[in-house]
């Protein structure tokens, strides 16, 4: 399976273009580097920086707006007072070190345990992860920003409220988005206390480091005006973007996802009532709901749901393990590789394998019947690449500076958007909704399972 890995990243990778390596971290990178200068990060001045880094061609347009809140800046600018390679090595660490937090903690609170000659077995399905392969290539904060969800609610599940309320701290400095899904944890005093603290401590700071309320004001108009510059994005996985590509107007695909948004949260509350469940439980079926609750997120942002499918399939039993392990495996798929062609469809073809048979390699001794269940998804995965149409979808930064037609003034995130404009990126391709519905289809499996499993009658599941 190493081998098998190892040939399939080798002829992907060499297949395509990457655009700039750890282009997200040398956004962040900047951005700290700028503020440290006495820049403002959010504006186009940080294309003086990023331009200057490795991967980037100052002759093309290739800005990166950031969007971080202001509380993350003394962090990105301790980062950027360093030479970048050395920076880029130092959150190298932190990212796999965040991988390592978001698989082990979530098996060790499930019951699992750990044994010496499970090592290649994690890494594997590691490396079999999109969304976890993804964020750690492009250098996101949504990794460990998870992971530090993760530490919050196994916290509160194990009431060490100082630790939690740190953790949240820590996940709404790297990613506000992914923090608030630590709200589905509010259901005892102690728990809101902790909640509240954390918030009142992230609101104070964020208020010092933005200069004021008229500074949050301002940051706020930067949240909006990329979320408008993404909203009809291919790379989106909101439900939003996935229908839109499909070939709905805008308008109704913005009242379809906020009618799913509302489905999702009133689910989550349904299922956590009914179920009775615990804790970290009700938690964890937040998480696998959470795509569908935000009007804009990336493919790395979908490592929220490893902690629900993990609490599946080390503690649940026959048809409910193998409902969740196929659902991992379609969580894990990389649907971007199956519009790069044929080089890209056996990769995640190889990589639904390699997923499939390290979690028969898990499976609890009473789903033995069920182990292989998960490689269900490789000959559909196959099916949908021998459909995929010819034309590959772009990769950004692939596009000429020429091409974007940008005005005089204009803001990053209008300068990003004529980016994605001039690559076609806004254009509705119904083949790439299609195949990002496997990702959210492999949220919903593991969110049935979840609920399942953390039901009193999960025994008998």
């Amino acid at each position: 399976m190493l081998c098998i890995s190892a040939l399939a990243y080798v002829a992907w990778l060499r297949s395509k273009s990457l655009g700039p390596p750890m282009a997200d971290f040398a956004d962040y990178y900047a951005a700290g580097r700028t503020w440290l200068q006495g820049g403002d990060p959010y504006g186009v001045g940080i294309w003086n920086i990023e331009q200057t880094l490795p991967g980037f061609d100052p002759k093309r347009l290739e800005l990166l707006p950031f969007v971080g809140p202001p509380l993350s800046l003394p962090l990105w600018a301790a980062f950027g007072a360093i030479p970048y390679v050395g920076a880029a090595l130092a959150w190298i660490v932190v990212l796999v070190g965040s991988v390592v937090v978001m698989m082990i903690v979530p098996a060790r609170f499930a019951g699992y345990r750990l044994q010496r000659g499970d090592a290649p077995t994690f890494l594997l399905l590691a490396v079999s992860s999109g969304p976890l392969v993804t964020g750690v290539s492009a250098g996101q904060a949504a990794l460990p920003a998870v992971a530090a969800v993760v530490v919050a609610v196994v916290s509160a599940a194990r009431r060490r409220w100082m630790v939690m309320a740190a953790a949240a701290i820590v996940a709404g400095l790297l990613k506000p988005n992914d923090a608030l899904v630590i709200v589905a944890t509010l259901r005892e005093m102690a728990v809101l206390c902790a909640v509240a603290g954390s918030a009142i401590v992230s609101g104070l700071a964020n208020l010092s480091v933005a200069h004021g309320v008229h500074g949050i004001i301002a940051y706020f108009g930067v949240i909006m005006s990329q979320g408008a510059a993404e909203r009809k994005f291919t790379n989106q996985f909101a439900p939003a973007s996935i229908a839109y590509g499909f070939g709905i107007t805008q308008q109704a695909a913005g009242m379809l996802g906020s009618a799913l948004s509302a489905l999702a949260i009133a689910t989550v509350v349904t299922a956590v009532r009914s179920t009775r469940a615990s804790l970290a439980d009700g938690a964890a079926i937040a998480c696998a709901a959470f795509p569908f609750m935000l009007p804009y997120e990336h493919e790395p942002d979908m490592v929220i749901a490893l902690l629900p499918a993990l609490f599946v399939l080390f503690r649940a039993r026959g048809r409910t393990w193998a409902l969740g392990a196929i659902g991992t495996v379609l969580l894990f798929i990389n649907p971007f590789a199956l519009t790069q062609g044929s080089p890209g469809t056996t990769f995640a073809v190889a990589m639904a394998a390699v997923a499939g048979l390290q979690l028969a390699a898990l499976a609890p001794p009473a789903c033995k019947p069920l182990r292989f269940a998960p490689l269900t998804v490789v000959p559909l995965v196959l099916f949908l690449g021998l459909l995929a149409p010819p034309d590959r979808l772009p990769i950004w930064p692939d596009v000429p500076v020429a091409h974007a037609v940008v005005t005089a003034g204009a803001s990053p995130s209008a300068i990003w958007n004529a980016e994605l404009v001039a690559l076609g990126l806004d254009t509705q391709y119904p083949w790439v909704s299609l195949v990002r519905l496997l990702t959210l289809s492999g949220c919903v499996c593991i969110g049935i399972a979840m609920a399942r499993t953390a039901s009193r009658q999960s025994p008998r599941a």
